[in-house]
This record gives C-alpha cells, structure tokens and sequence, in this order.
C-alpha cells in the first residue's frame, strides 16, 4: 500500500535521536467508499438470500461453492474496508552519535507487525532515490520504438532506500513521482540536521 499512502514524518511520536516516519493518518476516503461498497453488496445480497439458501441446501458442489463465495465476500468486504483505518507502513530512523543511522521498517495491521525490514551502520549521505521500472507496458515499448513520449508509457516508481552492510537496499518509500521521494529525504536531513533544534 506504499503507493497509495505515504509516508510523513509522525512528529508526536519522534525525539532528536529518533525519527518516526508513518503513512499518512487514517484511510477515511478509501475505507469510505469501500464500506459504502460493502453496504450495497450486503442490500444485493438480503435480496438474493432466498436464491442462495436454496442453491446451498438444494444445490451440488458448484451450486454450494456460488453461494459460499458470495458468504464470503459479504464478510470480507466490510472487514477489508476496516482494515484500510487500522493498516499503517511504517519507518523509524535513528541515530545513536549522529553520524550513523540505523533503519527499521515494517507493516503493521491492527497493531500486528509484518514484512520486517532492517538496515545498521549508514549515513544519511547513503539514502538513495532510484527508479525502478519493472514490467513495462505497451505504450512505454511503443514510445521507445517511435521516440516519441507517452503519457501512459510505464514510468516506473521512485524508491528511497538505505543500504545494509551487505549492499543490499532496503526500501523506505516507493511513490510514483520523484518529487515526493525527494520531498522525503530532504525532511529525513533537515530533523537531523545540526540546525533543527528538535
């Protein structure tokens, strides 16, 4: 979900060692329009109950596995439209002597963290803004073969990364524009400048 929420820096939960970097606050638009999709699928479904409880007690495996799937998607459309308020990416930066950092990133849903990612031992001079394309799409080969540009051409993502002592980079943010990304790393230098009085 990097793309679609950002990372800013979470100032209440920072101290002057300590960077704490968090998606943008709570999903309200996007849980919004899917709880609201999760009523309508719910009004659907109390109008078809009949036909489905006819096809699971009446009807053979594929009869049971229709209404099954569509009990289950009643359920797990409103619990996937909550968890878009409780789903965070998160980054904390810190620095023990001001010169090196250290990096710990992960997901976390309803308080539970995953997809752990960790980096020691670099300097904010490390942090690297690249770009990373991945599958092009047909437009991008088109404007490659004609040279010319095209706005649906696959411009890749910017990723803000910092490396391990092994040279591997471990992602901080991806977004689609570099602006963001840079907009990023200059809010990571400037808290730990020397001027920043934090």
């Amino acid at each position: 979900m990097g793309l679609l929420f950002s990372l800013q820096p979470e100032l209440r939960l920072s101290n002057p060692r300590k960077l704490f970097l968090q998606s943008a606050k709570r999903k309200f638009f996007m849980g919004g329009v899917l709880f609201f999709g999760a009523c309508i699928l719910g009004t659907m479904y109390l109008a078809a109950t009949p036909i489905f409880d006819a096809l699971w007690s009446e009807g053979g495996f594929w009869d049971k596995a229709i209404a099954g799937f569509f009990r289950v998607s009643v359920v797990a459309y409103p619990l996937f439209a909550i968890s878009c308020f409780l789903y965070f990416d998160n980054a904390v930066l810190e620095t023990r002597d001001g010169e090196t950092f250290s990096l710990y990133a992960y997901r976390s849903l309803v308080g539970i963290r995953f997809a752990r990612r960790r980096a020691e031992g670099f300097r904010l001079a490390d942090l690297r803004v690249h770009n990373w394309k991945g599958a092009v799409n047909t437009a991008a080969i088109e404007a490659e073969r004609s040279g010319n540009t095209d706005r649906y051409a696959t411009r890749g993502h910017w990723i803000l990364s910092a490396p391990k002592a092994s040279g591997e980079l471990i992602d901080i943010e991806k977004r689609a524009k570099r602006d963001e990304i840079e907009w990023l790393k200059s809010q990571i230098e400037l808290y730990f400048s020397p001027e920043n009085p934090s």
